[in-house]
């Protein structure tokens, strides 16, 4: 798994540019935003309460497990959609893991209200989402919905991430060996030949999943690579292994990809 340059998936994110005129940059939705939201309630009979700022959530399960809290990483299963049911981003049973401090407004105060475990649905004006940005297929003034399941909470990323690990390893009865790094590994077959180095150049055959199982990458025949020039959880992981050798690396988002999605790969992801 080569080592790249974070791409942020921009959704999430309450900063982000856009060249757009003056006129629509002035124009207030609140009011056009109020209506259409007020309809949509109505036109699904949606048992919805709001808050000060505008969003209407419905809590469908609160959840028996932590308190999402607007400073918590969090790891979320999220379908966004505008009111016209043009969907923006599906729904998947592994989620994506956020930093509540650095996602959109109106998604920090609603997923706050929940506990994990919570499922729900989130509407949110442009005034706590986008506002007069267009983005993607999103147009700008745009109010989003977004059914949401909160899978995991901690503190921080690093907490988040040692929480889905510990879940996985029980419910798959697995005994790994924890470095001091919190990278987890497997030794199922040590091999007898010669032990790489962080200089070394392996040959080797990979499959890459999350913890839900969803295979994300696969190297299919061999591959050549410096051990200098991959993931650090990699990059420490082989060193345990000899040639000939086989086994399992669970690799925290700190020794992976980080807090951002790069290419499938949701940020704050466990890779295994």
């Amino acid at each position: 798994m080569r080592k790249i340059i974070y791409l942020f998936a921009l959704l999430p994110f309450a900063s982000f540019t856009s060249c757009i005129k003056d006129s629509d940059l002035n124009k207030n939705y609140d009011k056009e935003n109020d209506d259409a939201i007020a309809k949509y309630i109505s036109k699904f009979n949606l048992n919805a309460e709001s808050t000060p700022s505008g969003l209407n959530y419905v809590i469908e399960e609160q959840g028996d497990g932590e308190a999402v809290t607007k400073t918590s990483a969090t790891r979320v299963s999220m379908k966004g959609y505008v009111l016209n049911g043009n969907v923006f981003q599906k729904l998947d049973d592994y989620g994506h893991s956020y930093d509540l401090n650095s996602i959109l407004p109106g998604l920090q105060e609603g997923l706050s209200l929940f506990n994990v475990g919570g499922k729900g649905k989130l509407i949110l004006p442009s005034r706590i989402a986008f506002g007069n940005i267009e983005y993607t297929n999103i147009p700008r003034g745009s109010v989003l919905v977004f059914d949401i399941v909160v899978n995991s909470a901690a503190k921080n990323f690093d907490d988040l991430n040692d929480i889905d690990i510990s879940e996985y390893i029980l419910s798959n009865n697995l005994e790994t060996i924890k470095t001091k790094t919190g990278l987890h590994y497997i030794i199922e077959e040590e091999g007898d030949g010669e032990m790489p180095t962080y200089n070394s150049s392996v040959k080797v055959n990979y499959n890459g999943y999350f913890i839900n199982g969803d295979e994300f990458d696969s190297s299919k025949v061999p591959i050549v690579f410096d051990l200098s020039s991959v993931i650090e959880g990699w990059r420490e992981g082989f060193q345990y292994f000899k040639e000939g050798g086989k086994g399992k690396l669970i690799v925290p988002a700190r020794l992976g990809y980080g807090k951002n999605s790069y290419n499938g790969i949701p940020g704050g992801a466990v890779l295994i």
